[in-house]
C-alpha cells in the first residue's frame, strides 16, 4: 500500500496534463496581442476589425464556462476535457491555415469554446480525483500557472513570430496539445455522476444575451460613440439581462451558478481577491492595445 502522502506516477501525469492544458488555454488569450500588427498587414484590415479575434475568444470563454458543471455530470470530466483539448488542437490548426479574417475569427471562436471548457473542467477534476490533503496545493499551482500563461503570452508570441511567422504561435499549440490528449486519455480516471440535473436553458439565455450585449457595448462604444443610442441600449440590455440571470439562478431548482455560496464570507472574499488580481494581470493587455492604437495612428499620419 502506498502512503497517502506519496504521489503516484499516474497522479503526477494526470496533474501535468491538467496544468499544461490550462496553461495553453490562458496563453492563447494574450499571445495574439503581439501578432496584431502583423495580422493587420496580412489580412489588409484595421485595428478595430482585427480586435474581433480577441473579442470572440473571450466571448466564447464566458458563454461556455457556466455550462461546464452540467456537461461534467452528464458526460464525465475526462470526456469533456479530452473533447476540449481536441477542439483546441483543431482550432489552432485552422488558425494557422487561415487565409482571411473570417476564417481566423471562426477558428478563434472555436479556440475560445475549448478554452472556456478546459479551465473549469481541470479544476473540477482536481477536486474529484486528487486526495483532499493535496487539493489546495494542486489548485493553487493550477491558478499560478494560469496567471503565468497570461503574463508570458506576449513574450512567447514575440519569440515565435521573430523566428518563424505569425502562424508559429498557433502551430506551437498542436504538438503540446496532442501530448496532453494522450496523457488525459491514459491517466485521467473515468467517472460519471449523472444526478438527473437539467441544463438551465433560460439561465443560459439570459447569460448569453447579457455577456454579448455588454461586450459589444463596451468594445464598440468608442466607434458608435458612448452617448449613442446603440451603445446605451446594448449596455442597458446587458445589465438588465445579467440582473435577470442572477434573479433566475437564485430561484431555479437547477442553477448553472449557485449564488448562495457568496453568503460565505471566506468564499466571497476569495472571489473578490481573485477578481482584483485578474484585473491587474489583464490590464497590460488593454494598455498594450491602447499604445498600439497610438502607434498605428502616428504611423499612418507620417505616411500621409
Amino acid at each position: 500500500m502506498q502512503n497517502n502522502q506519496q504521489i503516484s506516477n499516474s497522479e503526477q501525469l494526470m496533474i501535468l496534463a491538467l496544468w499544461v492544458g490550462c496553461f495553453l488555454s490562458v496563453l492563447n488569450i494574450t499571445n495574439i496581442n503581439v501578432a496584431l500588427p502583423t495580422l493587420i498587414q496580412e489580412f489588409q484590415t484595421d485595428m478595430t476589425t482585427i480586435q474581433w479575434i480577441i473579442v470572440v475568444y473571450m466571448l466564447a470563454n464566458g458563454l461556455v464556462m457556466p455550462t461546464v458543471g452540467y456537461f461534467v455530470d452528464r458526460f464525465s470530466g475526462k470526456r469533456v476535457y479530452i473533447f476540449s483539448m481536441v477542439l483546441f488542437t483543431v482550432a489552432s490548426l485552422l488558425c494557422a491555415l487561415a487565409n482571411n479574417l473570417s476564417v481566423m475569427t471562426g477558428a478563434r471562436l472555436m479556440q475560445g469554446v475549448a478554452g472556456g471548457l478546459i479551465m473549469p473542467v481541470s479544476t473540477a477534476l482536481i477536486y474529484q480525483f486528487i486526495p483532499r490533503e493535496r487539493q489546495l496545493m494542486t489548485s493553487a499551482v493550477n491558478s499560478m500557472i494560469s496567471i503565468l500563461g497570461v503574463a508570458v503570452g506576449p513574450s512567447v508570441s514575440g519569440i515565435l513570430i521573430s523566428f518563424f511567422s505569425w502562424q508559429g504561435i498557433f502551430i506551437a499549440n498542436i504538438p503540446i496539445s496532442f501530448l496532453v490528449i494522450v496523457l488525459a486519455c491514459k491517466f485521467i480516471p473515468y467517472h460519471i455522476s449523472n444526478n438527473g440535473e437539467k441544463l438551465d436553458l433560460l439561465g443560459l439565455f439570459f447569460a448569453s444575451i447579457g455577456t454579448i450585449s455588454l461586450l459589444l457595448g463596451f468594445n464598440q462604444g468608442g466607434g458608435f460613440g458612448w452617448k449613442s443610442p446603440i451603445t446605451v441600449c446594448l449596455i442597458a440590455v446587458g445589465v438588465l439581462s445579467m440582473c435577470m440571470f442572477i434573479y433566475h439562478e437564485m430561484h431555479t431548482h437547477f442553477p448553472m451558478l449557485n449564488f448562495q455560496v457568496f453568503c460565505y464570507k471566506g468564499f466571497a472574499l476569495g472571489v473578490l481577491i481573485c477578481t482584483i488580481l485578474n484585473l491587474v494581470v489583464q490590464l497590460d493587455r488593454f494598455m498594450w492595445q491602447f499604445f498600439c492604437r497610438i502607434y498605428w495612428i502616428t504611423h499612418l499620419c507620417r505616411q500621409v
